[in-house]
């Protein structure tokens, strides 16, 4: 498995925070998964940019500073990490559509960010963070501004097994419990008191404990009426330290980012959500 690890920075303090995370992630398992590094600055152009000289001076200037705070960056992950494989890159365009080019089909990479805010002040979020999640191809791995590294043991993937098919990411899905160098996945699936004749329920659980033997998953059935909630507690109970979502139109990750929802967001704060597109 050869990755590029896309650590994504505005030189924030929770976009910097989430590279140290990423770093911290990732590092013991660098050289046996043969792990490329990349710290992207995309540089977004004002909106009332004009043709004046005095604008297009003030652009050159922020465009400069940009370049330097890249490097500052970039110097202090080679003097903490030397043994890494890591470059920068500093492109100009829109935050969403440059990382949309640049992760292509997303097979090969994992892109990092730094939560905005508070999961439960989605108000004050960045759009191209939320656009990013449900939408880039790549796996998308976000992390709370206050959120340190701590040894991976338990990874949750939450999800619902009537809608499980063959377009799920498994193989990524797989690849992330290797990434994080042994820890346990715990499945979730958070069943909704409807009448129902169970037929889907039944073909996806098969399909997802095929396909998920490899890393011998324990799975969790939890029936509550408020999904959030539900997941909430499954957190707290199995200790989870990354959660796994397949971000849907509708379903489990609508209902998680949805503004409806900020009261069961705010026992998430501290967790790191990790988004896998279907394929």
């Amino acid at each position: 498995m050869a990755y590029t690890i896309m650590m994504t920075t505005d030189f924030s303090a929770s976009t910097k925070n989430a590279t140290r995370y990423a770093l911290a992630f990732t590092h013991q398992q660098a050289a046996a998964l043969d792990l490329d590094y990349v710290l992207l600055h995309i540089y977004s152009m004002p909106a009332t940019i004009s043709g004046e000289g005095v604008a297009l001076a003030s652009i050159n200037d922020d465009y400069a500073h940009a370049e330097r705070e890249l490097e500052i960056e970039l110097d202090w992950i080679r003097q903490n990490y030397p043994q890494l494989k890591v470059r920068s890159l500093l492109v100009v365009g829109n935050i969403h559509e440059e990382l949309v080019s640049l992760v292509g089909n997303g097979k090969d990479v994992i892109v990092f960010m730094g939560a905005a805010g508070e999961y439960d002040d989605l108000l004050s979020w960045d759009n191209e963070i939320l656009n990013s999640l449900r939408n880039l191809k790549a796996p998308v791995l976000l992390v709370p501004q206050h959120m340190e590294f701590k040894p991976l043991r338990n990874i949750g993937y939450a999800c619902n097994y009537k809608n499980i098919t063959s377009r799920l990411p498994f193989q990524r899905l797989i690849n992330t419990v290797a990434l994080a160098g042994g820890a346990q996945l715990k499945v979730v699936y958070v069943e909704t008191p409807v009448i129902d004749d169970h037929i889907e329920e039944e073909k996806g659980e098969a399909i997802l404990k095929a396909a998920l033997a490899p890393v011998k998953p324990e799975y969790f059935k939890m029936q509550n009426s408020h999904v959030i909630d539900a997941i909430a507690q499954f957190v707290a109970d199995q200790q989870i330290d990354l959660l796994i979502m397949v971000p849907r139109q509708h379903g489990i990750w609508n209902s998680l980012f949805h503004r409806s929802n900020t009261k069961g967001l705010a026992r998430l704060n501290k967790l790191p959500i990790l988004a896998l597109r279907e394929l």
